[in-house]
């Protein structure tokens, strides 16, 4: 993967969240990330990032230089992926190594801030969308609440997981390539 698409590391982000008083983990952020730009393509960088920082720093707008710069790094190579015509998008979330469950709960946690960000950038241009992406994402909020109980991960789980992975992964594809038609393309840089 080139540069431009690179995150910074998972759990860099979760510590500078932590560290500046967020009660977000860095997958929610990603996917509030992916909600506010593909409900707004045209948001300006920094006006996206003054967005995100509202919602997540405590006290609101209060991110540290790190977390700045990590936040600037994580919009960067999102925004890239969304509109790669490879359709690149990854999801930030846990390492591999991470037990599933611990994925399991990052992927939903992913799933509750794509639903907030998108539902704060676009909100009712969501009711004009397709039937598959209104469904999709009826589908995120039964998957932010999806839980795993098994001390130990079975090939099929893992298999099962790496399929909602991917299903969440193209669905927010299909959602922000239906809002990038259904709204006028131009600068946005309105902090509402």
């Amino acid at each position: 993967m080139t540069e431009q698409f690179r995150f910074p590391p998972y759990a860099e982000v979760d510590a500078a969240l932590g560290r500046n008083g967020s009660l977000n983990r860095a997958a929610e952020v990603h996917g509030m990330l992916c909600g506010l730009l593909s409900a707004d393509p045209a948001l300006s960088a920094n006006a996206c990032l003054a967005r995100l920082a509202d919602e997540i720093a405590d006290p609101p707008g209060a991110v540290d230089a790190e977390l700045s710069h990590l936040l600037r790094q994580l919009h960067a190579a999102t925004r890239a992926q969304l509109e790669d015509a490879g359709f690149a998008l990854e999801l930030h979330l846990p390492d591999d190594e991470q037990s599933l469950a611990t994925r399991t709960e990052a992927l939903g946690q992913w799933c509750q801030g794509y639903g907030y960000g998108l539902g704060r950038g676009a909100g009712a241009v969501v009711s004009g969308l397709p039937e598959e992406a209104r469904e999709y994402l009826e589908d995120l909020r039964e998957i932010a609440r999806a839980d795993f109980d098994a001390d130990t991960a079975e090939e099929a789980d893992e298999v099962a997981f790496t399929e909602v992975v991917e299903y969440v992964r193209a669905g927010a594809l299909l959602v922000f390539a239906a809002l990038r038609v259904a709204q006028p393309q131009g600068p946005s840089n309105a902090l509402h």
